[in-house]
């Protein structure tokens, strides 16, 4: 089998994609988390004008979520209904933050590459630091935007995100058939 690397993001502006591709690893990032990074990117060349940018916007940030979970639950289930459970591995976003090299394992062996752990550790050693990684935030925009948004639709973006995790992780290529 020929693997290709191809990359894709979820699209908030509509829950259709064309899979063309017989594998697939998923990263999965909590929509509310999602939303915050993108804001933050979004809003980084603001500086002083950023918290009236987020000022202005306040209003709309409880609807933006709601529809940006909706939409986000959509798209990853139709994700799943792509692919049979054998060829789809499902990361999650805050797992691979904590344990690069075991999540990274995982993905190549799902992959079929054997590649040894002291490789995959000086990959991730030279790749700590670059243009890829943000400087730290002086204003905290992300905790003024949550606390814009109300305590229901937290809840609910959060019950969602937990609910559809665990439908991913119950049928796909899960964890434990690569490491056990």
């Amino acid at each position: 089998m020929k693997n290709h690397i191809f990359k894709a993001y979820f699209n908030a502006k509509s829950a259709s994609f064309n899979f063309r591709y017989d594998r697939a690893l998923l990263l999965v990032r909590n929509p509310l988390h999602q939303i915050l990074a993108f804001t933050d990117w979004k809003t980084r060349n603001l500086h002083n004008n950023t918290r009236l940018f987020l000022k202005f916007h306040q209003h709309f940030f409880d609807h933006i979520l709601n529809r940006h979970v909706e939409l986000w639950q959509k798209w990853h289930e139709r994700v799943l209904k792509s692919f049979s459970a054998e060829n789809i591995f499902v990361i999650n976003y805050e797992d691979l933050r904590e344990n690069v090299l075991e999540e990274l394992q995982k993905c190549t062996q799902f992959l079929g590459f054997d590649i040894q752990n002291h490789i995959l550790q000086n990959c991730i050693l030279q790749n700590q630091t670059g243009h890829h990684k943000r400087t730290a935030r002086p204003f905290g925009e992300t905790q003024l935007i949550l606390s814009f948004l109300s305590k229901k639709t937290r809840l609910k973006s959060d019950e969602i995100y937990e609910k559809t995790l665990q439908k991913l992780l119950n049928n796909s290529y899960h964890s434990d058939k690569c490491m056990g």
